[in-house]
């Protein structure tokens, strides 16, 4: 009985690890010498202006819960979550198909900001299409932690689109 046990307890370790995957981000954003924890991720995709049939994906982190339900029927997944983390420290990568950060934008304190162009940071990315997006965010220059931003965040997700739901993590604390 034994033996027959042992490769259960496996499968089901396996499955339940592999369901877990399919939504896991988080990581740290410092701010002038502030250390904030962002755990609770989201990842949906959206078309660029100006530039027909490009899309792009967003990974967003905050520090409180997205509601990825409440998300699923909107049809401005970004004005959605910008009204759902309204008062949240988030950061949100638009992330081009071929793995390129179109942007970098972030809200600390209520305060907001967008950059692009920058090279300060490094991206690396497991996997990048339109169903999943996989890999970590990172700032270069560690003297950024107190001088400036510094992100180390990592993310896992499922990529909502058109009508799919997509994923949400939350990765509390214990």
């Amino acid at each position: 009985a034994r033996m027959k046990t042992l490769p259960l307890l496996l499968t089901t370790t396996l499955l339940l690890t592999s369901g877990a995957a399919c939504a896991d981000g988080s990581g740290t954003l410092w701010s002038h010498g502030q250390a904030i924890t962002l755990e609770h991720a989201y990842a949906f995709r959206w078309p660029v202006p100006l530039d027909p049939g490009a899309e792009v994906t967003s990974v967003v982190l905050a520090d409180r819960p997205i509601d990825a339900a409440a998300l699923a029927d909107a049809s401005d997944r970004g004005g959605a979550l910008d009204l759902q983390l309204r008062g949240a420290t988030w950061v949100a990568i638009a992330i081009r198909p071929d793995g390129s950060v179109l942007d970098v934008s972030y809200q600390i304190d209520e305060s907001s900001a967008s950059e692009r162009g920058i090279d300060d940071y490094r991206i690396e990315l497991k996997h990048n299409d339109a169903e999943r997006i996989e890999g970590r965010f990172q700032s270069i220059d560690t003297r950024d932690k107190v001088d400036g931003r510094y992100y180390d965040l990592r993310f896992a997700l499922d990529v909502a689109g058109g009508s799919e739901a997509g994923a949400s993590a939350s990765n509390d604390a214990n």
